[in-house]
């Protein structure tokens, strides 16, 4: 079995944490908000995993950068409205390739500690499990361009597939910390 380079592994994770251009990252004065429609929280079916979700999704490209080569598919969807992103992805490695769990979910938080702007980085990762596959709760804080702003996400993992759910908004918005644990604790693997 072949081993990713500490590297190349976490490159996915800190991928995943770049890709999206979220809503808290952007400057301002560079980006204004995309907003979707909200359907209303319902439960929906989306990258192998069941959750509760305010709106509907859009795919979105997925740029694993070398990490690609190790990788057999992934999918990236996201929801944005002007106070909350959602982003759930799906990456299923090569069957010969062995991941390194622990690695990946500090991957995301090394991946967001070195976007442009940011500073004051601190988390906590707590072991769960979802569906009785061991998973990893994120909490990251952080400021961009002197913006607060919190990520709180979960990572799964079932064998050579990793699922990633991250809610991204401003701490100030209270309703968006409640959606973003609403969404968490809703998520289980499609049977």
């Amino acid at each position: 079995m072949k081993r990713l380079p500490k590297i190349l592994l976490t490159s996915a994770a800190i991928a995943v944490a770049a890709a999206g251009g979220y809503l808290v990252f952007q400057k301002p004065r560079d980006h204004l908000p995309l907003v979707a429609p909200t359907g209303g929280w319902s439960f929906r079916q989306i990258a192998g995993l069941t959750l509760e979700a305010p709106g509907d999704f859009e795919g979105s490209p997925l740029d694993l950068g070398a990490v690609q080569q190790f990788v057999e598919s992934s999918e990236l969807q996201i929801f944005k409205t002007a106070d909350l992103e959602i982003d759930v992805m799906r990456t299923i490695y090569k069957r010969d390739i062995e991941l390194n769990f622990d690695g990946a979910a500090q991957g995301a938080v090394d991946g967001i500690a070195r976007l442009d702007g940011i500073r004051n980085v601190q988390h906590t990762a707590k072991e769960q499990t979802v569906s009785s596959k061991p998973a990893r709760r994120l909490s990251i804080t952080a400021e961009r361009w002197r913006k607060a702003l919190c990520v709180e996400g979960l990572l799964v993992s079932d064998g050579q597939t990793y699922y990633q759910v991250q809610a991204i908004f401003d701490p100030a918005h209270l309703q968006s910390a409640k959606d973003a644990e609403r969404l968490l604790k809703s998520v289980q693997l499609v049977p």
